[in-house]
């Protein structure tokens, strides 16, 4: 099933921005966990007898992938506080002092979280637009317009010229 099937049986709009969230970090990093990780595992096991060595090489072997997936989930509202997910749902960060796009450290610090999802749940039910680190980064989560996902892309160009001054992606 796809994701934008399953994602199509989960109720409210906030719900499925955020399961979208995660699906995509996992999605970019899946065919790397599957060509690095998975053989690493079973070469380890076969070439290295030596359980320590072995466990040394497969964790190397997971920094990798699993650091990306990190990276992207606490990093996925940089661009202008839209996620891929938030771009497609109608929802934007920002800032609660002053109503302005949160910066990207507030993002960071707001997804950072995140990782304790299950104390999130109470927040984010009580308060869908303010869940615990949006508290913590200073943030709110408010309705705007839909836009294209692919959007992105524009804001990726906008903050990162390379020094040639040519565009990236």
């Amino acid at each position: 099933m796809m994701m934008s099937q399953m994602v199509d049986f989960i109720p409210g709009r906030r719900l499925k921005s955020m399961m979208s969230d995660f699906y995509h970090p996992m999605a970019a990093f899946m065919p790397l966990i599957m060509l690095i990780v998975a053989p690493s595992f079973i070469l380890s096991d076969i070439l290295i007898k030596n359980v320590e060595q072995s466990f040394w090489i497969t964790t190397a072997a997971a920094i990798i992938p699993i650091g990306g997936i990190y990276f992207l989930i606490l990093n996925k509202d940089y661009f202008r506080g839209r996620s891929i997910a938030k771009r497609k749902y109608g929802y934007q960060i920002i800032d609660v002092r002053n109503d302005q796009i949160a910066t990207p450290m507030q993002c960071m610090i707001r997804n950072i979280s995140g990782f304790l999802w299950p104390i999130e749940i109470p927040f984010i039910l009580f308060s869908p637009n303010r869940r615990l680190g949006d508290r913590i980064a200073g943030t709110k989560l408010v309705d705007i317009d839909t836009i294209d996902p692919k959007t992105i892309f524009d804001d990726i160009n906008v903050y990162e010229k390379s020094p040639d001054d040519s565009k990236v992606v």
